[in-house]
């Protein structure tokens, strides 16, 4: 009987050292990118793409720090499952397909050649956008860049941020309307080609470029970032140097607004709902979901790879190929961006804007005042419309379907911090 509870007790023993050493190594579940600390706006550092064998070490406010090879960084925990994804199943939309083509390049997960360095990634982006501004007719000096090092004071964003955290209803509000992680798909920067391009197009129409205003409204971005579902996506905002009402979201985390949207404002509530807005379609890759629907297939594996895995020789007729069909894609992405968006989209961009903002401690019903205020202002909007989504569907629709949203969602009251937000305006030529 004792020999038999002894050999009960080194198999459980046993057992639960495998099970510790399995809690020793994750998965990346889809390509994710390694940042410096527990959030989107610290440095990049690589790139790791699907299945990638990794150490976990820390955990801190839904990232997960980890270990690849000798690198050492952060990334989302959601990004992470106990075991590899098969590379075997059946591919049922461009998102998996991707995934599953990054999950073959190597029989060993955890191999080296999982990880893009930041020189590697930068120069595909860059190369592939130059040549797309080009086929655009537009100069091919860039004026953006890929990632955000060198664009926002870290110090700064936190002493903004702490400036709105200002008593502990902030915290029950998150706690009130809490989101469901899985209801929207996976940020995947392998989309950082097509969005970068298109970001670099609409940019050269031009850029405002005081830079307070602009940490301002990044600082902005970033906060509400932190407040909807998916905390990991890399937004940056670029301000139009245009007098018209005017806002876009780009895949790869580039939103911009214009000069016009800003000046229409009356406090900092109704730029928080502008911007929720925006990173409500990032978040649920609306663009991508539009384009899936109207390609079932894409075919642009093999280009993410050539432009994601080596340095690219801008001239060698080996990336031709690559860049008309990756090209192609891009097209169709930024027709759907510079078109009017379908109204599912709009109306579900507006209702998840007006969960973010309360989330992150704005009053929501101030985004109302704002479109009543765009609607009355004049605009010939009939005109305009196609231009950009904000006048793309019409206003009173959306105006009534977000007076029903908060009736639904029972939220109301929050900062507007009008005396800040005019001090920044002030300061708009």
């Amino acid at each position: 009987m004792k020999r038999l509870l002894l050999l009960t007790l080194l198999f459980a023993g046993f057992t639960s050292a495998l099970l510790a050493q399995d809690q020793q190594v994750k998965y990346a579940k889809y390509t994710v990118d390694l940042r410096s600390g527990p959030g989107a706006y610290y440095d990049f550092v690589s790139r790791i793409f699907a299945n990638a064998q990794v150490k976990p070490i820390a955990v801190e406010s839904g990232w997960q720090q980890i270990q690849l090879d000798e690198q050492t960084g952060w990334v989302p925990a959601s990004a992470l499952q106990d075991t590899p994804k098969s590379t075997s199943q059946k591919s049922n939309n461009m998102l998996d397909r991707m995934n599953v083509m990054f999950g073959e390049m190597s029989s060993n997960p955890g191999a080296q050649n999982l990880t893009a360095s930041k020189a590697e990634v930068a120069a595909a982006v860059k190369g592939f956008a130059r040549k797309y501004k080009a086929n655009k007719g537009k100069p091919s000096n860039l004026n953006l860049t890929p990632h955000m090092e060198n664009r926002i004071n870290w110090a700064n964003y936190k002493r903004f941020r702490k400036s709105r955290v200002s008593d502990s209803r902030w915290y029950n509000r998150k706690v009130d309307l809490r989101l469901d992680m899985d209801d929207v798909p996976a940020h995947d920067p392998t989309l950082d080609q097509s969005g970068f391009a298109i970001a670099s197009v609409l940019a050269s129409d031009g850029l405002y470029q005081d830079q307070q205003v602009l940490e301002y409204v990044n600082y902005m971005a970033l906060m509400i970032v932190e407040s909807s579902h998916r905390d990991e996506t890399p937004v940056q905002v670029h301000i139009l140097n245009s007098d018209e009402v005017l806002g876009y979201a780009i895949p790869g985390g580039y939103i911009f607004i214009s000069k016009g949207a800003l000046r229409l404002m009356q406090n900092e509530a109704e730029l928080a709902h502008f911007l929720a807005h925006e990173i409500a379609h990032l978040t649920f890759e609306h663009g991508m979901q539009e384009y899936e629907k109207r390609r079932p297939r894409v075919h642009s594996a093999k280009a993410f790879e050539d432009l994601d895995r080596e340095l690219a020789d801008e001239d060698s007729t080996k990336y031709t190929a690559v860049d008309e069909e990756l090209s192609a894609w891009t097209d169709e992405v930024y027709d759907y961006i510079s078109k009017p968006r379908l109204e599912d989209y709009e109306t579900e961009a507006d209702y998840w804007g007006l969960v973010y903002a309360f989330r992150a401690g704005y009053a929501p019903e101030e985004a109302i005042d704002y479109l009543a205020r765009l609607k009355g202002s004049g605009t010939d909007f009939q005109r305009n419309r196609g231009s950009m989504e904000w006048t793309g569907t019409p206003l009173e629709k959306r105006i009534r379907a977000m007076q029903k949203s908060l009736k639904k969602l029972r939220i109301n009251g929050g900062e507007t911090y009008t005396r800040e937000f005019k001090e920044m305006q002030a300061r708009i030529r």
